[in-house]
């Protein structure tokens, strides 16, 4: 009893310390997936037993007096009786703590069972979910390389989407009316969020959650590993979706802003055994992941591994002592992993250029479209000035004007985008850099000098903040700009659209009075055959002019309602 005692503290202590150091660490640009694995390790530990013996704390134990009887005066038929009275049992504070944990840990095992019964009586009410739905789930899950995928629930409670686990397997339970307010990419941005846990098997884990903090409810930092730990598994599965389907960045921030709208209104809580987002924590990060650019690194820092390592042989019950040559090799270490970090950044700035190169051929295929548009819209003005259409040609002339400004501030938005881009890139270098010769600094116990990068440091994490802030600014403008300049192409095309069918209502108006006159002609020859053909091709002619007056109707009140809208 007094050993389990010792491992429950001892554990907690281990834990304590590898979790600080993996807080400490979120600087470093770990993978989250490989984040939410080193959390685990730090939540397993508060239950796993050592790796050695441990010593029991010292018993309180009583040695039997024996009173011996003084035989100098009294005889032994005259010393007095004495009656044996039963000892009082010793006192065991270890038994009597053992028994308040054991207790408590029930009433905390009852408390989850009483969530679960709960949340199955609500999980009774759902009912499966449309084939199409299901299909749709199936496709996403093919899509993304999954063999298999779970079944399909939808609800009416206000909860977010969620797996939840049983021994019967795993389902995928989603709210109707989130469902009904989010498009099509936003929804399929939420599938494919759920499927990422289920990919990763994020659900099999939740009864040994469960178990951890039934038995180490004591230790304040169980639920702050826990909240770690669910925090690490959501940006592990948004970097999941991310990798496979990158073009989704968009209405996958969009699918999660709306759903954290959904759940403002007061909720159910989320099951015990479920697996779903819980709650706001960390929002910024999972945004700021979503949308950033996808030539940011993320690696798994060889330092951390080396950090949690440390925090266990700082308990060993002997002190590593570091001689001459474990200093060396240290040293030799750092001197290769600068040179690693160096060729990173060198390859990260190729990756950088390629990009800024695939963006530069982009912008010139859509600058060489536009210009299309603009000669066509040029030859259309130059031939209805020629046929005396002056209105119509000065109407087309100020699409014109509009179109080639939108485009020129379009193109303009796109070169400082590709500038900023490039001093943001040599910040972030700057950055990494500042890291190092901190790193390095560190080891080489340079205090002074230590202080001076950290400062440096902060001043330049701060100017990378503001530029990705910026950043984020310029692509709203591009964005705004894209709009504007897609809104002034329909505007054209619906004039162009309108012209021509001018044009077309002229050729028949002209063809009808031919036609009236030919008419006139087989009446008076008597040529009934040819007469009747004729009001034929008349009346077809009449629903052709019709439906083309119809049509330019239409084109006018879209243009004019697209005007009024604008203005």
């Amino acid at each position: 009893m007094n050993t389990l005692l010792w491992i429950a503290l001892f554990n907690g202590v281990i834990a304590g310390v590898m979790g600080l150091l993996l807080w400490s660490g979120r600087r470093l640009q770990i993978r989250p997936a490989a984040m939410h694995l080193l959390w685990w390790l730090v939540l397993v530990k508060l239950i796993a037993p050592p790796l050695w013996e441990l010593p029991t704390l010292p018993r309180w134990t009583t040695e039997p007096v024996v009173e011996q009887v003084a035989m100098i005066a009294t005889p032994l038929d005259r010393a007095p009786t004495i009656e044996a009275s039963p000892a009082p049992a010793p006192f065991s504070w270890t038994q009597r703590l053992m028994q308040f944990w054991l207790a408590t840990s029930a009433l905390v095992a009852a408390y989850f069972a009483v969530r679960i019964v709960g949340c199955v009586h609500m999980l009774r009410k759902a009912r499966p979910a449309s084939s199409a739905l299901q299909e749709r789930v199936t496709r996403l899950g093919r899509r993304v390389g999954l063999k298999r995928t779970p079944p399909v629930f939808v609800l009416d409670a206000v909860v977010s989407p969620f797996l939840w686990w049983s021994p019967a397997g795993v389902r995928l339970y989603l709210p109707q009316m989130l469902l009904a307010s989010l498009s099509d990419d936003e929804c399929d941005a939420i599938l494919l969020h759920e499927l990422a846990h289920y990919a990763r098997r994020d659900p099999w884990g939740r009864p040994l959650e469960i178990l951890i903090v039934v038995l180490c409810w004591w230790n304040p930092l169980t639920a702050l590993f826990r909240r770690q730990l669910r925090q690490a598994e959501e940006q592990a599965c948004d970097a999941w979706v991310l990798a496979r389907l990158p073009q989704t960045r968009r209405p996958y921030a969009d699918a999660l802003i709306k759903t954290l709208q959904f759940l403002n209104t007061p909720p159910a809580r989320l099951p015990s055994l479920a697996t779903g987002a819980s709650g706001t924590g960390q929002i910024k990060e999972r945004l700021t992941m979503i949308l950033k650019p996808a030539d940011r690194s993320q690696r798994v820092h060889w330092l951390l591994p080396v950090l949690v390592l440390a925090s266990l042989l700082l308990v060993l019950p002997t002190w590593a002592d570091l001689g001459d040559d474990d200093e060396k090799v240290r040293k030799d270490q750092m001197i290769q992993l600068k040179e690693l970090h160096q060729q990173q950044l060198a390859l990260e700035r190729q990756v950088r250029e390629l990009q800024q190169k695939q963006e530069q051929i982009r912008a010139q295929y859509h600058e060489s479209e536009i210009r299309y548009e603009l000669d066509r819209l040029r030859s259309d003005q130059h031939r209805l000035t020629e046929e005396g259409e002056a209105e119509h040609a000065e109407m087309l002339a100020r699409e014109i004007a509009m179109l080639q400004h939108e485009a020129d501030n379009r193109v303009r938005i796109q070169k400082m985008e590709l500038e900023h881009e490039q001093r943001r890139g040599q910040m972030s270098d700057h950055v990494r850099q500042l890291s190092l010769e901190l790193e390095q600094a560190h080891i080489n116990e340079d205090q002074e000098r230590a202080r001076q990068l950290e400062r440096e440091l902060r001043e330049s994490e701060l100017d990378l903040e503001r530029q990705s802030l910026d950043a984020l600014r310029i692509r709203e403008m591009e964005q705004q700009a894209e709009i504007e300049q897609m809104k002034l192409r329909h505007d054209a095309q619906r004039l162009q659209r309108s012209l021509e069918i001018r044009e077309q209502s002229m050729a028949l108006e002209s063809e009808l009075k031919h036609l009236q006159g030919a008419l006139v002609d087989a009446r008076e020859s008597g040529d009934d055959p040819t007469v009747a053909k004729i009001e034929r091709d008349i009346a077809s002619l009449k629903r052709h002019l019709r439906q083309l007056d119809s049509d330019r109707n239409n084109s006018q009140h879209e243009r004019e309602k697209t005007t009024t809208e604008t203005y």
